[in-house]
C-alpha cells in the first residue's frame, strides 16, 4: 500500500466533514471514498485493508475505537454521495442498452472479444 494514494485532500475532508455527524461517521465515509478512488469500486467494508483503516486513523488523528464499517443505510448514503462528488454514475438499465447498442454497431466490423470489450469499457468511462 502506498500512503499517498490514500492520504486525503483538504478538498476531501471537507467535504466528508460536511457530509457525517460523528467521528465514526467522518472515519467510514473516508475509508469508503478513498478506497473508491483508489479502486474504481466500492469493496466491501470488511475487506478493506487493515493498513488502509490504520493509515487513515492516523492522519485524521482518529481513536482506534472508531470503526470503519457503516450501516446498510450509511453505505447507500455514502455510496451516492461520493459518486456525486466524483461524478462517477451507477451501472444501470441505460447503461447496459448503452453497452449493448456499441457492441452491435462495433461487432459488425470487429469479431475479437478484447476488441468488443474495449468497446463496451470506452463506452461506461464516457
Amino acid at each position: 500500500m502506498t500512503e499517498e494514494g490514500y492520504t486525503p485532500t483538504e478538498t476531501e475532508i471537507k467535504l466528508v466533514k460536511t457530509r457525517t455527524k460523528s467521528h465514526e461517521g467522518f472515519l467510514c465515509f473516508m475509508v469508503m471514498l478513498k478506497s473508491f478512488e483508489r479502486l474504481g469500486y466500492f469493496p466491501h467494508p470488511e475487506l478493506v485493508p487493515i493498513a488502509v483503516i490504520k493509515h487513515l486513523r492516523s492522519y485524521l488523528k482518529l481513536q482506534d475505537w472508531e470503526k470503519a464499517i457503516p450501516s446498510e443505510r450509511q453505505r447507500y448514503n455514502y455510496q451516492n454521495a461520493i459518486r456525486e462528488y466524483l461524478g462517477v454514475k451507477q451501472y444501470d438499465k441505460p447503461a447496459q442498452r448503452l453497452i449493448a447498442i456499441a457492441i452491435a454497431v462495433s461487432a459488425e466490423v470487429k469479431d475479437h472479444p478484447a476488441d468488443l470489450i474495449n468497446v463496451a469499457i470506452e463506452e461506461l468511462v464516457k
